[in-house]
């Protein structure tokens, strides 16, 4: 791998932001209000300024609004508002103004941020009361939800989904092919054999679909939720917190990387910069991904009878590894502290339907989601009717066949707010740019192993 994190980088470019900021937090008060934001019967929720979010919102609104008309006898009004640009940097600007909305989306890099800079006020006491227990939850999802940095164990936000990554795939190629599909619980090994054939029949797969050009595999490699693991699947971390310096297990790091940097060096895996449309143009058998990329690609490779030749496998695990970790997100909202008092009942009724079964499967009913409910795993649950023909168990199924394997993307926790900028740095221009020429070189390790120490000292 030459590069690292085009996802990464759009979550993260987002949140880093909030480092130049260094308002006060208010403490928990209740600040000033305005607008649409103080009006008894409209709840405001502030949003990412993507189309996407702007749907989410539409497909929960409507329901909850009747729901809560039914509930009460009241009628309200849920309005979105979108914070275009940098999310982050919107939102400290709006605390800064008095005018937060009452509800803000939070994502897994957000949360520990929102956190520290006391946007968020605390649901766990809404929980205890109603009985929404975190047990319930995705254990990895309930480790976001309370904001990582913190120490008290409260509850900050709801989660309404669960992100894990799976391999997509392509039957109708693995048909062309004569390759057998990968099964949930494959090895490395196994999927690097399948690689191995794959590219062997390159020239047949390229007949078949019509393209010029084929790789195996799109390992989605400039994914934080892809090489992180790697690394902590071999007992390395990127950060060694209690020596405070880079590299916990430095041959740990190397190991994780050298993995992936072998899918491309071998012609398996298409480059790190020209990764996620490949799959969708049939020019790759697999791909790397999380539940929202699928839509896009069930939307490009549906056939005329309406059936598309996709289908999930878990992540294959390390062979000899003694664990084999796979990287997860979520996304969700919180009530602000600037939400007033007399409206922090219904901003928790919204948090509360989100997380609620009903609310979870209007959700992942659109394919692009997947519900954080324990209770939802399982093939009866909504999400399964968005490409009924495939097995989706892969996003839920534990690879390892014995323990929960997850880790969350939260790399950064533990380092103060002002070290994130410096750090981040290091990720976006030495690993994706100006160090990614180097490959497995010792001059990339050394040098990557230094710039982060300069970050971090």
């Amino acid at each position: 791998m030459k590069a690292f994190g085009k996802i990464a980088a759009i979550m993260l470019a987002a949140v880093m932001a909030t480092v130049i900021f260094m308002a006060a937090g208010c403490g928990g008060a209740t600040v000033g209000v305005r607008g649409d934001n103080a009006k008894d019967d409209v709840l405001t929720v502030g949003i990412a300024g993507d189309s996407g979010e702007s749907v989410i919102i539409e497909t929960l609104r409507r329901p909850f609004e009747k729901m809560y008309k039914e509930k009460t006898g009241k009628t309200i009004t849920v309005s979105s508002t979108r914070i275009n640009g940098e999310y982050i940097n919107g939102i400290q600007t709006r605390k800064n103004a008095n005018n937060l909305p009452n509800i803000v989306q939070v994502y897994d890099y957000a949360a520990e941020f929102l956190t520290y800079r006391e946007v968020l006020e605390p649901i766990s006491g809404f929980m205890e009361r109603d009985g929404v227990n975190d047990t319930d939850f995705v254990p990895s999802v309930v480790s976001f939800m309370k904001s990582g940095g913190t120490t008290d164990d409260k509850v900050y936000w709801a989660a309404r989904d669960y992100n894990r990554v799976v391999v997509m795939y392509n039957k109708d190629i693995f048909d062309a092919a004569g390759v057998s599909y990968p099964q949930n619980g494959w090895t490395w090994d196994e999927f690097t054999a399948a690689c191995k054939n794959l590219s062997d029949a390159s020239e047949t797969i390229k007949a078949a679909t019509n393209r010029s050009v084929f790789y195996p595999v799109d390992a989605n490699l400039n994914f934080e939720a892809v090489y992180y693991p790697a690394i902590r699947s071999f007992g390395g971390d990127i950060y060694d917190t209690a020596a405070g310096s880079a590299f916990k297990n430095e041959q740990g790091v190397k190991r994780g990387l050298t993995e992936l940097y072998n899918l491309v060096d071998k012609g398996y895996s298409v480059a790190p910069g020209q990764s996620g449309t490949a799959f969708s143009v049939k020019e790759a058998a697999m791909y790397f991904c999380v539940r929202p990329n699928i839509v896009s690609a069930a939307t490009h490779l549906r056939k005329p009878d309406g059936t598309s030749p996709i289908d999930f496998v878990t992540m294959p695990t390390f062979t000899d590894n003694e664990k084999s970790y796979v990287g997860m997100g979520c996304t969700g909202y919180g009530i602000t502290v600037s939400c007033p008092e007399n409206k922090r009942e219904l901003a928790w009724e919204f948090l509360k339907f989100v997380m609620s079964e009903e609310g979870q499967t209007l959700l992942s009913s659109s394919g692009s989601g997947f519900p954080m409910r324990k209770d939802m795993l399982n093939e009866e649950a909504a999400f399964n009717d968005f490409l009924p023909e495939a097995d989706h168990s892969a996003f839920y199924t534990d690879p390892s066949g014995s323990k929960n394997v997850d880790v969350a993307m939260n790399f950064l926790k533990g380092f103060r707010v002002q070290k994130h900028n410096a750090i981040y740095s290091v990720i976006k221009d030495n690993l994706m740019t100006s160090l990614c020429n180097q490959n497995n070189s010792d001059s990339y390790y050394n040098t990557l192993k230094s710039r982060f120490n300069g970050a971090i000292a």
